[in-house]
């Protein structure tokens, strides 16, 4: 999910880095997590909220903005 790599690039960390941060075993595993392509755990999240130096407020508008986007772009265009 984009709002992932966000924090990511605000932190100025690269993958293997937040990774290690988040406490994955390895760079894939987190490269997968970056990109969704497994469900996110609570867990997780909340280490990457700790670790983002955002308020849970913001923290929570991000990730309601990154998923809208997902929405609109997955939606089927109406014939």
């Amino acid at each position: 999910m984009l709002f992932i790599k966000n924090i990511r690039q605000k932190l100025r960390l690269n993958k293997y880095q937040m990774g290690k941060e988040l406490g994955f075993k390895n760079t894939q595993a987190y490269i997968n997590f970056e990109n969704a392509q497994y469900s996110i755990n609570a867990q997780k999240m909340i280490r990457l909220w700790q670790i983002s130096e955002l308020s849970a407020q913001e923290f929570l508008e991000i990730i309601a903005q990154d998923v809208k986007q997902n929405e609109r772009g997955k939606a089927q265009p109406t014939k």
